[in-house]
C-alpha cells in the first residue's frame, strides 16, 4: 500500500530504491547533494511536492518513485534509456507513462503555488530584482 502523507525521511527512503542506493549512517548532507543531483531538490521539498499532489493523484497505481521518475527528467534531460538506467526500470513505456503522469500534475498545480499577487511580500526595497525566470535569450533577426 501506497502512503498518503510523506516526510522527508520517508521521502529519502523511496530516493535510495530509485537509485539503488544502500543505507549508510552519517551520510546526510551527502546524500542530499546526491538526491539534488538526480531530482533537483531534496527530500524535504520532494515530500511537500508529493503532499501537494496527493489530492490530485490516483493512489491505487501513482507511487511516490512514480514522482521521482519525473523529477528525474526535469534536473537530467536526456534520453528515455538514460533516465531508466538511473532509476533502475527496463520497460521505457512504464517509465514515459508515470513520468508524463506526475509532469502533468506537477504543471497543473501552478495556480496553487505560484500566486503572484504575493511577490511583494517581504519586500524590503534593498534589491531591484522581484521575480526571476529561468530562460534562454536568442538573437533573432526581427524584421523592423
Amino acid at each position: 500500500m501506497v502512503p498518503s502523507t510523506m516526510d522527508s525521511s520517508s521521502m529519502a527512503e523511496v530516493a535510495r530504491e530509485v537509485l539503488h542506493l544502500p543505507k549508510k549512517k552519517n551520510r546526510g548532507k551527502e546524500e542530499q547533494e546526491i538526491f539534488k543531483s538526480f531530482f533537483g531538490a531534496s527530500t524535504a521539498i520532494i515530500a511537500i511536492l508529493w503532499n501537494l499532489l496527493l489530492p490530485h493523484i490516483d493512489l491505487n497505481g501513482a507511487a511516490p518513485k512514480h514522482l521521482l521518475w519525473s523529477l528525474v527528467l526535469l534536473k537530467v534531460y536526456s534520453t528515455t534509456h538514460v533516465h531508466c538506467g538511473i532509476v533502475g526500470w527496463l520497460d521505457p513505456n512504464t517509465y514515459r507513462k508515470w513520468m508524463w503522469y506526475f509532469l502533468e500534475k506537477i504543471s497543473n498545480l501552478k495556480d496553487e503555488v505560484i500566486k503572484l499577487d504575493n511577490q511583494f511580500i517581504g519586500y524590503d526595497g534593498t534589491t531591484d530584482c522581484l521575480m526571476s525566470l529561468d530562460c534562454l535569450d536568442c538573437m533573432i533577426n526581427d524584421p523592423w
